[in-house]
């Protein structure tokens, strides 16, 4: 885009109004034109203003076209910075938003796990507690169980020693070598025994309805152990797996913590690229008010050649146009000195004719001729004025070849302004390119 600007620059430069003093060719068709209108013997007037102009031309030139390169750098520069720093803002800005927003969101999701955890480790701890009580409790009543179990066993063991004992007394009682003893001894005494004997036999069917009761308690209290003892197995089960479970609850919650310690590391990270892209901005915010104040100037000189540029053209337009009624006044005096000349031809041929025909009038012919002298030396100063302007055009031609040698040094120095340009832009490019890094490196 730079490039093309300057070359239509370049070129409503060269094709400017007052394009008589700046470009090649007319100068080379106005001179030819003098030259077959005039020939030899022409006038040429006009020639001090030409050169003063065409003096002033070039520098004008290369003011206007250097103020205008100037200005389209300064804007192309200043485009591609902006648009550069909104596309890098942009980009840097939205970044960081969701990395924010994505840190915020790890942050919140861990969080609320920890809650969510830690809610479940309490229910579970306090499911432990009550199945550590219950366990307690079915322990103490295992335990006093087996105590009554014992004790009842003893009181079995005892009352099963009572029966032998009094079955062994019946059978030495209703022995016959007892009987003897039995009728010796007083009514009072077999009162006494039959007593004693009903008393017994009482006390051996409650020692047996004792035995049955304890039997089946026995019955009860092993089925009560059996299920204790599954019981206590499926508690055990359960620890182990709440144990497991808590094992598995402490590793989660060590990767929670893991990864919310991750989450804040890159939150700061985040945080202080944030920083350092601000300073970027801020950077960048003072190169570009530095750029626009550059611009600002650049501008103003810019307006300041445009003006000087603008006088120049009303000051060539006037010129040309006084250049203009020069050169018909030209045109004219060159005309008038041709008809001039030829009635002077007519009348020295018509002399001519009359000395030929007229030997009388040889007085007049001779003063007619004298003055016919006077008139060819006039024609002949007259020629030699029309030489010496050829010899002025001549030098003319001269200046506008060095001034054509001049402009096409102005046009080769435009060239290497425009390579320093291209060099610039390059540059630039170069530089926008390093920030890119120097961003993506830093994000």
């Amino acid at each position: 885009m730079p490039q093309s600007r300057t070359r239509n620059s370049l070129f409503t430069i060269i094709n400017h109004p007052y394009q008589v003093f700046i470009s090649k060719k007319p100068l080379k068709q106005s001179f030819q034109s003098y030259q077959e209108i005039g020939g030899e013997n022409g006038y040429c007037f006009g020639v001090q203003e030409s050169t003063q102009m065409k003096e002033k031309s070039p520098s004008a030139m290369a003011s206007v076209k250097g103020s205008v390169n100037k200005e389209e750098e300064i804007e192309s520069l200043k485009m591609e910075v902006g648009k550069n720093e909104e596309s890098d803002k942009e980009a840097s800005f939205n970044k960081m938003k969701d990395e924010s927003g994505m840190v915020k969101s790890s942050e919140s999701d861990p969080t609320e796990s920890l809650s969510e955890d830690q809610q479940r480790i309490h229910q579970l701890s306090e499911q432990i507690k009550e199945r550590q009580e219950s366990e307690k409790k079915i322990y103490d009543s295992y335990v006093a169980q087996s105590k009554e179990f014992e004790q009842a066993k003893v009181s079995l063991e005892h009352s099963k020693n009572q029966i032998n004992s009094l079955l062994e007394n019946l059978q030495k009682w209703e022995h016959p070598s007892n009987v003897s003893f039995q009728t010796s001894l007083g009514n009072d005494h077999l009162k006494r025994l039959e007593l004693e004997l009903q008393f017994t036999k009482g006390k051996l069917v409650r020692a047996q309805e004792d035995e049955q009761a304890s039997s089946l308690r026995a019955k009860n209290l092993t089925e009560e152990v059996n299920f204790l003892k599954s019981e206590m197995k499926f508690i055990a089960d359960a620890e182990e797996n709440n144990q497991k479970a808590m094992d598995d609850l402490a590793l989660a919650l060590k990767e929670v913590i893991t990864e919310a310690n991750e989450a804040k590391n890159k939150l700061s990270a985040t945080q202080f690229e944030l920083e350092k892209t601000k300073g970027l901005v801020e950077n960048l915010k003072m190169k570009l008010k530095m750029v626009e104040g550059k611009y600002n100037e650049a501008k103003k000189e810019a307006d300041r050649y445009k003006n000087t540029s603008e006088r120049l053209r009303i000051e060539a337009e006037e010129s040309l146009m006084a250049w203009n009624t020069r050169e018909i006044g030209f045109v004219d005096c060159i005309r008038k000195a041709e008809d001039e000349r030829n009635a002077a031809k007519d009348e020295s041929k018509a002399l001519l004719e009359s000395l030929e025909e007229a030997e009388n009038m040889n007085k007049k012919a001779k003063e007619e001729n004298q003055k016919l002298r006077d008139i060819m030396k006039q024609a002949i100063n007259e020629a030699n004025v029309a030489k010496e302007a050829a010899n002025i055009a001549r030098e003319e031609n001269s200046q506008l070849k060095d001034s054509i040698a001049k402009k096409d040094e102005a046009l080769n120095f435009l060239s290497q302004e425009n390579e320093t340009l291209k060099i610039n832009e390059a540059a630039a490019c170069e530089m926008i390119k390093e920030l890119k890094q120097l961003r993506s490196k830093g994000i």
